[in-house]
């Protein structure tokens, strides 16, 4: 989180809606990276100060998402305005 309050990724960026953004999955050992469509940035008083937002969107797959660890995400692609 940036010191104004935005959601931002690893390199500081701001997340928005309609972002492409990439996150690391693990099961077992395995690790690699997915990526997912932002669909809805999530404020939440009652999780932790450290991460107060969560993303919830749809991977390629079409399976619902949801990344807790903004600082572990980047931003891939973003929604053209």
């Amino acid at each position: 989180m940036s010191k104004l309050g935005s959601p931002v990724d690893y390199t500081g960026r701001e997340i928005k809606e309609g972002d492409r953004v990439a996150y690391p999955v693990r099961s077992g050992s395995s690790m690699w990276l997915t990526d997912m469509v932002v669909e809805k940035i999530v404020f939440s008083d009652d999780e932790s100060f450290l991460r107060p937002y969560k993303l919830m969107g749809t991977n390629a797959r079409g399976n619902r998402c949801v990344v807790k660890n903004l600082g572990r995400c980047v931003i891939l692609e973003r929604k053209a305005e």
